[in-house]
């Protein structure tokens, strides 16, 4: 019988993903998400250490900020550290597969996440279709 290790998240970021690169050069960012939910009246919110690499690391790099709604899809890994003091540390963190923005894109959004005056984009106007042009299949 096979196992299943999954986890899926829709939540928050509690901060902008942070950028670093390993030994080998490989990209990596890291970020947390809150979840919340309703128990007996009072809202919980649970926080959940996100890991994603190489292309994904990017483009969470490049559109994720504080706030952003995100789904995250992965599976769940605990490991151990020693700390810069000599201390065992245990983390359970998310390694993502998968992220998809649930936010809204603004347009005019500065960094600083101030908005302008949202602009309409015009589609250009396609030529009519006329029957006599080489159709090219």
């Amino acid at each position: 019988m096979s196992s299943v290790n999954m986890q899926i998240l829709v939540g928050n970021l509690g901060k902008d993903p942070e950028v670093r690169f390993t030994n080998t050069q490989k990209k990596v960012a890291t970020f947390s998400v809150a979840t919340s939910e309703k128990r007996q009246g009072q809202e919980q919110t649970t926080w959940h250490n996100v890991v994603v690499w190489e292309k994904l690391a990017d483009i969470c790099e490049q559109f994720l900020k504080k706030g952003s709604k995100v789904y995250i899809q992965g599976r769940t890994n605990h490991r151990e550290y020693t700390d810069r003091d000599g201390n065992k540390k245990d983390i359970t963190e998310v390694i993502a597969n998968e992220m998809r923005m649930l936010s809204p894109r603004t347009a005019g959004s500065d960094s600083a996440g101030q908005q302008s005056r949202p602009t309409q984009q015009q589609r250009p106007a396609e030529p009519p279709f006329n029957p006599d042009d080489d159709i090219p299949f």
